[in-house]
């Protein structure tokens, strides 16, 4: 199974340093341009399945890729969501004085802020998903459109990084991540935003 990952454009709340987590966000118009170069590199891929994030940031990216895929449907999923962040979400990293790595860093050690998933939750639900791909697809080419935390608890999932490991990892908005998910996981390519230059 190859499982080719991208993150959403990016959005208002990204460019001014706002925590969404399950916040809908609106893309930016530079986040607008990411999806359409975005589309555009992957327009001659052969997917078998797309699997995106329900939250608008993430449908609206998968959207404009599905221009060049117009037979398939997406698949939206509550699995996929970015981490629910309480009462962080809406605020900046100024105003809570903790940058977006530390963030995650102080969930992983201290737990949920009020009103927030656990990072446990997260992972369940992430793993939840995964594990129905390897049921249901496992021999299938799937495009998947999510978040930089849940793709953060995929590498944690799938190639055993320590979730610090995982969290310090930096995912650019618009950013192609491939799989290979067999016997032996490998990572094919992490991160690119080659199409963005």
């Amino acid at each position: 199974m190859k499982l080719t990952i991208v993150r959403h454009g990016e959005t208002i709340e990204n460019s001014k340093g706002i925590y969404q987590g399950q916040t809908l966000g609106t893309l930016s118009d530079k986040g607008k341009e990411q999806i359409k170069k975005l589309a555009d590199r992957l327009k001659e891929e052969k997917f078998d399945y797309v699997y995106s994030s329900d939250l608008e940031r993430a449908a609206e990216t998968a959207k404009e890729i599905m221009k060049y895929h117009p037979k398939l449907k997406i698949k939206l999923t509550k699995d996929l969501r970015e981490m629910h962040l309480g009462e962080m979400e809406g605020k900046t990293g100024e105003e809570i004085d903790l940058d977006c790595t530390d963030l995650f860093i102080m969930l992983i050690n201290d737990g949920a802020v009020k009103g927030s998933e656990s990072i446990e939750e997260m992972e369940i639900r992430v793993n939840r998903f995964i594990d129905s791909l390897k049921k249901h697809n496992k021999d299938d080419n799937i495009l998947i459109v999510c978040h930089g935390g849940v793709i953060r608890v995929m590498l944690h999932i799938l190639f055993n990084k320590t979730l610090i490991d995982s969290f310090s990892t930096k995912i650019g908005n618009a950013s192609v991540s491939v799989f290979e998910i067999n016997g032996e996981n490998k990572n094919i390519m992490f991160n690119s935003l080659e199409h963005l230059e």
